[in-house]
């Protein structure tokens, strides 16, 4: 297509290594704008990229330095409009990772006729876990150490991060007790896959909401501000995310009732459930918007296609011979 320009979400910059690599794949020039949040992250990559050398089984070598010298990455603060419109108008394919605002901005800048837009905007996500799953206590913590993990990948900022766990009741394991086993499994998690010094949580909204749930519900927490898991019989929907390894368990009488929660800004629906009730649960939740039905633990997962979008197929040109 040409130029790809990647405008890259500061609070998961990996994840615009996504669309880099197909970037790089489909050989377009791509300009990556990072986030002064995260600077180096993705030239660091790259420099590691440039020192490693490929040869085909057909002789032809591939060398990482002119893949990389195909990409620049820059960086202007949101603020400098000429920056902005100075890169969008040079761009045949826009790719904006980012909360609401942020991609409208981009979106929304003057750019080409016929310049294409990957949008990878805001999204939730949640888990699902079926009574038949429930059935006793080995099998039941082996989900929670699942779930643990899924919750535990970079603070819960990605899209695909669970936030609220929907446990269907009438297994062995209730929902309070399979709480209590996730809340044990997070504090070793917790220990697995330790914070970036970097990260700082979110402390006042993190203690409010362990007070208002020692009051109404269910508080497990680790002793500082590494995990906390919060119940209540009463709570029904979405969880507003707190991130920072938080997570919500919801009963439900069944999961298919799940369906009344998602929409097009629901993103993963991360499931415990037998064959059966997960090909009926995946037919119902997409049809409501979501895109992806992973397991429990594969969540945090890097796949294609991703939001519903087969990128590298819009970032080429497909010609035809008849």
């Amino acid at each position: 297509r040409g130029v790809v320009s990647h405008w890259i979400a500061g609070n998961v910059p990996m994840l615009g290594m996504l669309s880099l690599i197909q970037g790089i794949i489909t050989k377009n020039a791509n300009l990556v704008k990072v986030s002064k949040d995260n600077l180096y992250v993705v030239p660091t990559l790259l420099a590691s990229m440039a020192e490693v050398d490929v040869r085909k089984s057909n002789g032809q070598l591939i060398e990482g330095k002119k893949i990389v010298n195909s990409i620049a990455c820059i960086y202007y603060p949101s603020s400098d409009k000429s920056a902005l419109n100075e890169m969008s108008l040079n761009s045949q394919v826009r790719v904006a990772w980012g909360g609401m605002e942020a991609v409208e901005n981009i979106i929304n800048l003057p750019r080409k006729f016929g310049c294409e837009d990957i949008v990878f905007g805001p999204k939730t996500s949640f888990m699902v876990i079926g009574s038949e799953k429930l059935s006793n206590l080995e099998d039941s913590k082996k989900i929670a150490k699942k779930a643990s993990i899924d919750a535990s990948q970079f603070e819960q900022q990605g899209c695909n991060a669970p936030h609220t766990v929907f446990v269907e009741k009438g297994g062995v394991i209730s929902p309070l007790e399979f709480s209590k086993l996730l809340s044990s499994e997070m504090e070793l998690a917790s220990k697995r896959i330790v914070r970036d010094p970097g990260v700082v949580p979110d402390v006042g909204k993190i203690l409010t909401l362990r007070a208002k749930y020692e009051m109404m519900g269910e508080a497990f927490y680790s002793k500082g501000l590494e995990w906390t898991v919060l119940f209540s019989e009463d709570d029904k929907g979405l969880a507003e995310p707190c991130y920072f390894r938080t997570l919500f368990v919801r009963p439900i009488d069944d999961v298919m009732l799940v369906e009344n929660y998602c929409s097009h800004l629901t993103q993963t629906a991360g499931v415990a459930l037998s064959d059966e009730r997960k090909e009926q649960f995946a037919l119902r939740v997409t049809a409501k918007g979501i895109d992806r039905v992973p397991d429990i633990g594969a969540m945090s997962a890097y796949e294609v296609p991703w939001d519903g979008i087969f990128m590298i197929d819009r970032l080429v040109r497909w010609c035809k011979i008849s």
